[in-house]
């Protein structure tokens, strides 16, 4: 009796050893995975150069990389269909009117349906140059945007436009 207790606790150790053997195996697979993504980073980087584009701003104006050239500015993309930008876009009108950025030095690129882009039109239109397009429109293909909201502040370097910052802080005016 005492030896077939012994037994059925020395084969629960050992099975228990391999599951154990097992998990550590997947998490260290899990690691390779996650550490492989997070030096994979969507999207815009700082020091990139955008590439060349052609769209048109809701008020009819041209918007080119040459458009937007010889001075600092601030580019926004949001999805119409995206909560987070939803949530986002307040926050980033309230940041360029506390910023008291020129309309001209702010560009809004709403991406989705058009017919769905009104709202975000209408919040953005007084306070920076918007254009809208659908997804894997031809500017977010220039800013090489993958994921929405995404922000981003440009400078003319050597001719090009050149990302300077990414994930520009829209709370940081707040905290001034």
């Amino acid at each position: 009796m005492l030896s077939s207790i012994v037994a059925a606790i020395a084969l629960v150790t050992l099975l228990n050893v391999i599951l154990t053997i097992g998990v550590v195996r997947r998490l260290r697979d899990q690691h390779t995975v996650l550490e492989s993504l997070r030096h994979q980073q969507p999207g815009p980087t700082v020091g990139a150069v955008v590439g060349d584009f052609a769209g048109a701003a809701t008020t009819g104006h041209s918007i080119t990389p040459k458009s937007l050239a010889g001075r600092e500015t601030l580019v926004a993309f949001f999805s119409n269909e995206c909560e987070p930008c939803r949530t986002k876009l307040p926050r980033f009108v309230n940041y360029v009117i506390q910023q008291q950025l020129a309309k001209h030095d702010v560009l809004a690129v709403v991406v989705g349906q058009e017919r769905d882009s009104s709202e975000f039109v209408s919040q953005l239109a007084p306070v920076c140059t918007v254009a809208t397009e659908e997804f894997k429109g031809e500017i977010a293909a220039a800013f090489q945007v993958s994921s929405y909201p995404t922000t981003v502040r440009l400078r003319s370097e050597g001719g090009n436009l050149v990302v300077s910052e990414i994930d520009v802080d829209l709370d940081a005016a707040a905290a001034l």
